[in-house]
């Protein structure tokens, strides 16, 4: 099955926020950031469940260089992010993305 991707805005302001803070540490790492971020949507469109439910039916892909988790739910034929989180944030952010 091909799924389509949607992106909540809360995840728009998750990757943007994330790619202003690492341009701002190094040029250019930003895009590395970003970079990461679309190879690990399209690992997750061509295989949503084999990702890991993490809670609920919430599923988490993560990124290779980069120490972040793409929280998404599967709906019919839609891949939908609900946020891109940094793993060393606190479990009870994605309580607050579930509900």
């Amino acid at each position: 099955m091909k799924y389509k991707l949607l992106l909540k805005p809360e995840s728009v302001a998750d990757i943007s926020e994330s790619y202003d803070w690492y341009e701002n540490k190094i040029s250019d790492l930003g895009n590395s950031f970003i970079m990461n971020i679309e190879a690990t949507l399209k690992k997750i469109l061509k295989m949503p469940e084999s990702f890991p439910l993490v809670y609920k039916n919430i599923r988490r892909g993560l990124t290779k260089k980069f120490p972040y988790g793409v929280y998404f739910l599967i709906e019919e034929d839609k891949v939908i992010v609900l946020a891109v989180i940094h793993l060393s944030r606190s479990p009870k952010t994605l309580i607050k993305i579930a509900n």
